[in-house]
């Protein structure tokens, strides 16, 4: 019989069994006759053979002797230490230790402090990062960030598709985006030579009405007495429904709030318009510069929701809300509002003294009570008490450092400073039970390495056994949140997601795209999570998503949880719906298609499109004898009678007006770009 050897690492038991040497004389019997922790060879022990002793019996890695950083409370790991001198072909490490020089910037730590690695540049196939990273040359410019600081994403200059429209900075941008008023592109290529000025057209005629006839307020139409005030616009101006008893403006457009006067105080201040129009029409609507110029960089006009960041003085004055496909003489189809910033002066005299404990300093000295900082309100002078206050200031896959910085949360406790001030670092707990490897370092499989965690799944090996690139894979939603949930104000919402993936991925919760409530808390372990929000109110519906994340990527989970929270006095009974009810009668039965019998308001408006009365145009189709599809404009003057009709509009015209070439060609009317596209938004009920 072969007796049994055991690796240097390992203590062989009487049996010829082996365990790991950090086992042996800790307190627990491993081997299966317990002579790991027989007195005889544990007496007067209290380190493992890894560790080493300090004068005071503390325990530290041995690896950790003589690394010129004192560890031992009393120094004693760094004396008696013998001076190395590494030879021409190696390199000395901070702790004394000497490595080859063929090791030095291979992409890899051997000096335990990582010294090997520091001030490198990369292999000419490599790019490197702006934190001194190198990525594979192929990974530059490929659309998806490999930089944790994205650098390898910028500057590049991208082939656009027949989709796209390709700024000056090389960036790609859709199509739709080009000219429409909005900065896209990074150097606002996207709104250059867009805009010219009008044609001169000739003033209109005048027009003399019978008096059997109403005068349309243009001055060059006439419509019949009849059709004054009988609720359809004959009029191109609709001048002939205005000022009618009995009703109301057919445009009533609001914001909120009306003006607004802010400091530029710091960078990434935003400011949000709103707009709607409360009037029967809900027409639809769009933000302008008074000024005629483009909305500032990076604005978002959605809807009529405006938002506007980063804050400059530049950005000071009118704003307008027009409703859009209406001429600008109808009354009430545009509103504006004003935006005044004002300059941040900061005040360089400081108080002859200190502020009180009770006190909190601000940036140019100035004393204010404590409880005032971070209240929503300036209180310094200078605005510092609301200066980095915002707790959401990252995403929600994002840790927020000490100082601000923003960085993934898959980063943190990772044995890599990513904040710059070590605050993702910290807090990290303690150290698996039992195991050689601290908890921010990976255990390779061999047992007797461990490598930092932010190591796993680079895509580069550092175990000698290849195990931290081993089984890698994206992340995947195993099980998704419930796709519904209703509940009464003050119940307690718990939802959970389950997601797989290697490195394990850390799970985040979304409500609306944004941060979940306040009072909603959330844990997320070996990849399963859960969202707990206690006292759901009204003000907590919506949609919450599970997104998962590991350093491979992110993903999804489909479908969103829908939270909706019934209201104790609801005038519908179930199987009905309207929240603008305010008796049993004014309730419109579900019709779900069987699927349920409860719904709710989707609190959507119907918007009515303007007849296109003077936007439309001719254009003449051609199908060659091959069927391809050619589309002509028309070269007539002739244009046709529309006007309204109920709630649409009609085209009066005859053949003999329009062109026509022969069977192969025919005249379609094109409508303006406004009645484009899917226009329906719900449908049910």
């Amino acid at each position: 019989i072969n007796p049994v050897t055991c690796r240097q690492t390992e203590f062989t038991c009487n049996d010829r069994t082996c365990i790991h040497l950090s086992k042996r004389c800790d307190g627990i019997a491993n081997c299966p006759d317990q002579s790991d922790e027989e007195p005889s060879i544990c007496v007067d022990e209290t380190c493992s053979p890894l560790e080493f002793t300090c004068n005071d019996g503390t325990c530290i890695p041995h690896y950790l002797k003589c690394n010129s950083i004192p560890e031992c409370p009393d120094d004693s790991d760094e004396s008696n230490c013998e001076v190395k001198t590494c030879s021409p072909f190696e390199i000395s490490c901070g702790d004394g230790t000497c490595v080859s020089k063929s090791l030095q910037c291979d992409g890899r730590r051997d000096c335990y402090d990582g010294q090997d690695e520091e001030n490198c540049g990369c292999r000419p196939d490599q790019f490197q990062c702006r934190d001194n990273r190198c990525i594979f040359a192929s990974q530059r410019c490929d659309r998806r960030p490999d930089c944790r600081d994205r650098s390898d994403e910028e500057n590049c200059r991208y082939q656009c598709t027949h989709l796209e429209f390709k700024c000056h900075s090389g960036d790609c941008i859709p199509i739709t985006q080009h000219c429409d008023r909005n900065y896209q592109c990074p150097d606002g290529s996207d709104e250059v030579n867009c805009y010219s000025q009008p044609k001169p057209t000739n003033p209109p005629s005048q027009v003399r009405c019978d008096s059997n006839q109403f005068a349309c307020h243009s001055g060059n139409q006439c419509v019949p007495q009849y059709a004054h005030c009988d609720q359809n616009r004959d009029c191109d101006d609709a001048s002939d429904e205005y000022n009618c008893a009995g009703t109301s403006d057919l445009l009533i457009l609001k914001t909120y709030p009306p003006d607004q006067i802010i400091k530029e105080i710091e960078q990434g201040r935003e400011v949000v318009f709103q707009c709607r129009d409360e009037g029967p029409l809900r027409a639809n609507i769009r933000w302008v510069r008074g000024n005629g110029q483009p909305l500032p960089p990076g604005s978002r006009d959605l809807r009529g929701r405006l938002e506007i960041p980063n804050i400059k003085l530049e950005h000071s004055g009118k704003y307008i809300c027009e409703a859009v496909g209406y001429p600008e003489s109808t009354p009430g189809s545009r509103v504006s509002v004003e935006l005044v910033v004002e300059p941040f002066e900061q005040s360089t005299i400081r108080p002859p003294k200190a502020c009180e404990y009770y006190e909190a300093t601000c940036t140019n000295g100035d004393c204010i009570p404590k409880s005032a900082v971070c209240n929503d309100h300036y209180d310094c002078t200078d605005g510092s008490d609301e200066f980095r206050c915002n707790r959401h200031g990252c995403e929600p896959n994002q840790f927020r450092c000490d100082n601000s910085k923003c960085v993934q949360k898959t980063w943190r406790c990772d044995s890599d400073d990513d904040c710059g001030d070590g605050s993702d670092e910290n807090n990290c707990g303690t150290s698996p039970p039992g195991s050689m490897c601290q908890y921010n370092e990976f255990a390779c499989s061999s047992g007797d390495q461990c490598i930092p965690k932010a190591f796993h799944c680079d895509t580069e090996v550092d175990c000698m056994d290849r195990s931290d690139e081993q089984g890698c894979s994206k992340v995947t939603i195993q099980t998704p949140p419930p796709p519904m949930v209703k509940l009464n104000p003050g119940e307690t919402f718990t939802i959970t997601c389950r997601a797989v993936g290697v490195p394990s991925p850390e799970v985040v919760w979304r409500l609306n795209w944004g941060h979940i409530p306040e009072k909603c808390t959330s844990t997320s372990v070996n990849g399963f999570g859960t969202l707990n929000c206690p006292n759901i109110q009204e003000s907590d519906q919506g949609a919450y998503s599970c997104e998962a994340i590991n350093n491979r990527g992110s993903v999804f989970a489909i479908p969103d949880t829908i939270l909706v929270v019934k209201r104790p006095d609801d005038v519908c009974p179930r199987g009905q719906f309207n929240e603008l009810a305010k008796q049993p009668q004014d309730c419109i039965s579900c019709f779900c298609f069987g699927v349920t019998t409860e719904c709710n308001s989707a609190n959507l408006f119907t918007y009515q499109l303007p007849p296109p009365l003077q936007s439309y145009r001719i254009v003449n189709v051609y199908v060659s004898p091959s069927g391809s599809v050619e589309i002509r404009p028309d070269d007539s003057q002739y244009q046709p009678n529309v006007r309204p009709l109920g709630q649409g509009f009609q085209i009066l015209t005859t053949n003999n007006n329009l062109n026509s070439y022969d069977q192969t060609t025919h005249s379609y009317f094109a409508l303006p770009e406004n009645h484009y596209g899917n226009q329906l938004k719900s449908y049910g009920g």
